[in-house]
């Protein structure tokens, strides 16, 4: 039963991260300053529900972390676009692309080398 549970964590998180993949692509797409606010409010909902997905106890903290960090990036962005600063807002939004490589390799799976040989 608890792999069961395990796995429909796993899976919506995944859709959470697709949704969030989803508001920035419309962010970062975004001409006007209300339409910039919204995807950053709609990724804002979507990354606070990521955070409370438990991760192994290896990652938790690494990943809490990065989320945090993404969680910074979004608030200064929702700060600047408020201000109308839409094209510095977007700029800020970028780093969330490269936080995402940086925390994405955490949790890939070990190659076939890893398994075999040790890390």
């Amino acid at each position: 039963m608890s792999s069961l549970v395990l796995a429909k964590q796993s899976s919506d998180l995944e859709v959470t991260m697709k949704n969030m993949g989803h508001a920035y692509k419309q962010a970062m797409k975004s001409q006007s300053q209300q339409d910039l606010v919204a995807q950053i409010d709609e990724f804002k909902k979507h990354l606070l529900i990521s955070k409370q997905h438990t991760f192994t106890a290896k990652l938790q903290d690494e990943s809490q972390q990065g989320l945090n960090k993404v969680l910074n990036v979004i608030d200064t962005s929702k700060l600047l676009a408020e201000q109308g600063k839409l094209a510095e807002a977007k700029m800020r939004l970028q780093e969330i692309d490269e936080l995402r490589k940086q925390y994405h390799k955490l949790h890939e799976p070990p190659s076939i080398w890893d398994l075999l040989f040790g890390n």
